[in-house]
């Protein structure tokens, strides 16, 4: 019975969904009308628990019209399962940066992270690098240090490649001047014998978002044991893929 799947879970963690339905309306042009839960909402998004805190109706009806009604669904089917389905590398890895922005703008750091994590995956199952158009996407609406822009440049320093880097791919000169940063910084650290930051060796929460004093659960790989940090990166590498679900 190796193919069964184990989906019990112990009383204390039963999950009960009720309350009063909010109706999002999402999309500037073409509209559609999500269904969910108030109080799922305000558990998860600082924005909609400012935006919901004074609704008192049964039924509530809101506009968001700066995120993409796919994008939203994505949104929806997390909170909900805290799964983030996806057909292919190349199309999901653009729908866990549009997802990370969204939930940005919605003030969810923990819909962030996941995507965060799910990113990472991508990364190791395929050695995956965004393409100049995610990299402009994200430096246009992101601060300088954030955990996306931090991701990228690291990416682009584990590939060890320089064919990544060309004028024809119009990489905005912010990430240029981040990567360059970066790579300085690696080769000092090598000239002095210093350890370089690696795959191997980063940890999720090195790029997650703590806002809020929120606290990351994401444990760190390093290890004094060559074997206990290699035993450990492997368990990383699963947790990474598990909110992760190919359609």
């Amino acid at each position: 019975m190796a193919d069964r799947e184990d989906v019990t879970v112990p009383e204390d963690e039963h999950t009960r969904i009720e309350g009063d339905i909010v109706a999002i309306e999402v999309g500037a042009t073409t509209k559609e009308i999500f269904h969910v839960h108030k109080k799922l909402l305000m558990a998860r998004s600082a924005y909609f628990k400012k935006a919901l805190h004074n609704v008192g109706s049964a039924f509530s009806r809101l506009k968001l019209a700066n995120v993409e009604i796919a994008t939203f669904d994505l949104y929806v089917q997390y909170i909900y399962t805290g799964r983030l389905p996806y057909k292919t590398v190349n199309d999901g890895f653009e729908e866990m940066v549009d997802l990370y922005l969204a939930a940005g703008r919605l003030e969810d750091s923990g819909t962030m992270n996941a995507t965060i994590d799910a990113m990472l995956a991508f990364h190791a199952a395929t050695d995956f690098v965004p393409a100049s158009s995610i990299i402009q996407k994200v430096y246009k609406a992101t601060e300088p240090g954030s955990g996306i822009r931090h991701l990228f440049v690291d990416i682009h320093l584990w590939s060890e490649d320089p064919a990544m880097i060309d004028e024809e791919y119009d990489d905005p000169r912010d990430f240029l001047l981040d990567l360059s940063k970066a790579a300085l910084q690696q080769l000092k650290a090598k000239s002095e014998d210093e350890e370089v930051a690696s795959y191997e060796t980063a940890s999720c929460c090195d790029y997650h978002d703590h806002s809020n004093g929120a606290k990351c659960n994401n444990r760190k790989r390093k290890r004094d044991d060559s074997d206990a940090e290699a035993s450990e990166a492997s368990g990383d590498k699963d947790s990474r893929a598990d909110s992760l679900s190919p359609t």
